[in-house]
């Protein structure tokens, strides 16, 4: 038993037609210039002296911009530091390096500009009844955007610890 497909030509000339159009303005979009996207991953953290620091010592940081854009980083005096407590929870502690240029810039991965090195200072409060373990887990916050475009953000947290001596 064989039988016979219809297919009305009008019908289906459309629906190829509409298929097509869709396909075609779909495609369009992505050939244009895409919207920017700067992702936290982009930015590479290297430690030259480890990931440990003291309590009042100074830790450096490497970033390393590995996008194909530039990325500004404003800085209101210095770095905020960041420890997790026992709890769970993070509070802000001091950060005594301060640094006079309002900007740090990384420039895309292609160019020598594309590392900076930072340093900070934390100083846990001594006698403080919340800072009572030998080591804390610690993290600074950068915030920054696209050098053209101050809409296209990205921020990343640096990791480190904080060796704390609780016999002071």
């Amino acid at each position: 038993m064989c039988r016979k497909v219809v297919i009305r030509a009008v019908p289906f000339f459309i629906s190829v037609l509409v298929a097509g159009v869709l396909l075609l303005t779909g495609a369009c979009n992505g050939l244009g210039e895409g919207a920017t996207h700067i992702y936290a991953s982009q930015i590479e953290v290297e430690y030259p002296e480890g990931m440990t620091v003291d309590n009042g010592a100074t830790i450096r940081f490497k970033l390393v911009n590995q996008s194909i854009y530039c990325i500004k980083i404003p800085v209101e005096d210095s770095f905020p530091v960041f420890v997790y407590l026992q709890d769970g929870s993070a509070v802000q502690v001091r950060n005594t390096r301060t640094y006079i240029n309002p900007i740090f810039k990384l420039n895309v991965v292609t160019t020598l500009n594309s590392r900076k090195n930072i340093e900070v200072t934390p100083e846990l409060p001594v006698g403080d009844e919340k800072f009572n373990q030998s080591l804390f887990k610690a993290y600074i916050l950068i915030e920054g955007s696209d050098c053209g475009d101050p809409s296209v953000a990205v921020a990343k947290k640096i990791p480190f610890f904080i060796r704390y001596y609780t016999d002071y």
